[in-house]
Formats: C-alpha cells, structure tokens, sequence
C-alpha cells in the first residue's frame, strides 16, 4: 500500500470533534491563523471564521460533511489579530474502528498571496468596489441563484449628477473625492452579506440585491438615496 505524508511546510491541518469543537491542529495552521494550540483546543472552528464569508457558504459546507461527503471550496479565514488569510480547503469526516462518524479533519493550502492578485483584478482601484469585470463575470450567476432560492433579483442602477460639471469646475482630485464619498455610503446602505456592489465606470455604479418581498428592495434602495442625499 502506498503511504502519503502530509507535510507541515505544504499543508495546514486541523481536526474537530462532530460538533466542530478542535480538538487538533499543527503548527503551521496555528502559526498562520496565530493561536496556540492550547487556544484553539475546544473552540468551536468559527474561531477562524471571517465576516466577509457568507452564511451560505458555510450552510453548504456543513450540509455536505454531514452527508459523509467530501467538500472542497476557498475560504477566508481571520487571524487572532485581526487579520486574513484566505486557504483552499478539503474538509472530510473521520470515523472509529467501528465506522461511528466521530469528527471532521480539514486540511489547507494557504492561497493569500493569489487571492491577493485575484482580488485586485476585480476591484475598482480608486473605490475599493467590485469593477465592471467583475459584474461581468456574475451576473448571470446571480441571477440564476435568485431563481433556483426563489428570491427576489433586484438590480440597482445609478449614476451621479452633473458630474462632469463639478469635475470640471473644482479638478479631478475633488471629483475623485466625491466617487470615495458616493462608494462609502454605498457600502454603508447595502451591508448585507449578499450585497454586490459594483462601480461600473465613470460616475456609474450598480448593486445587485436579494429579497424575499419587493417592498424590502425597496426600503434598502431608498434609504441608500437618502443617505447619498
């Protein structure tokens, strides 16, 4: 039989218990995530567990390692300071001698630094916002999710008025600012998990929304005016 060997330098490991409480995990998952070992032990994994990821990402994952499956995705991860990383993981149920399912090994590859590239393509450099490219590539995605969960798709569309006059009027570096301003208070009305929003070029920007009622739509879309007001 052939024997593979994980190696500290390549892979970063933990295990849990069925109810997803460490019970393990090597050095380089606790150098990377900055914990003690002793730190992790007992804790429930969502230790780790960045805010940016969404629910439903999760609901899939424990969905499919429940079913005795193997689930294999990218996720971004927290450090105990404060920070990120972000890691390819495979995540399996572990069993006893006598096929009882008694916990879960996760094994990692840290993937930051292409993440990092990734994610730059992506972004607007100016706002901080997902760029046209990016609404490009999920858009049609998003909108095939809405309809397999049955949700309300709402696509916002807005651009900034008489912009070219005040950019004309006070120079570019001050039109820039309003572009910041105008994206800030974007990202503060639609901070949702399943927000998208978007500068599609110029003064345009787009967000796409769910709901499960119109009148939710709504309510988020003018509150977001209000506040650009």
């Amino acid at each position: 039989m052939k024997e593979y060997i994980l190696k500290n330098n390549d892979f970063l490991v933990s295990q849990t218990d069925s109810t997803g409480k460490i019970i393990f995990a090597n050095d380089d998952f606790c150098e990377v995530a900055g914990y003690t070992l002793d730190e992790l032990v007992g804790k429930p994994h969502n230790i780790v567990r960045h805010p940016d990821m969404p629910k439903a990402a999760f609901k899939d994952l424990w969905e499919t390692v429940k079913n005795d499956k193997v689930w294999n995705g990218y996720v971004k991860n927290r450090t105990k300071d404060g920070g990120f990383y972000w890691v390819n993981a495979t995540i399996y149920p572990i069993y006893d001698i006598y096929k009882n399912k008694i916990g879960y090994t996760a094994i990692r590859q840290d993937i930051t630094d292409k993440k990092m590239i990734e994610i730059i393509s992506i972004t607007d450099g100016l706002t901080n916002l997902y760029n046209r490219r990016h609404f490009n590539d999920i858009s049609q995605r998003e909108l095939d999710r809405a309809k397999r969960e049955r949700n309300i798709f709402a696509f916002v569309l807005l651009d900034i008025d008489n912009f070219k006059k005040y950019n004309d009027t006070y120079g570019h570096q001050e039109g820039d600012n309003v572009l910041i301003n105008v994206s800030s208070t974007l990202k503060n009305s639609f901070q949702r998990s399943e927000d998208i929003v978007f500068r599609l070029g110029g003064e345009e920007f787009g967000v796409i929304l769910y709901a499960k009622k119109q009148e939710e739509v709504e309510h988020l879309v003018e509150q977001a005016r209000a506040s650009i007001e």
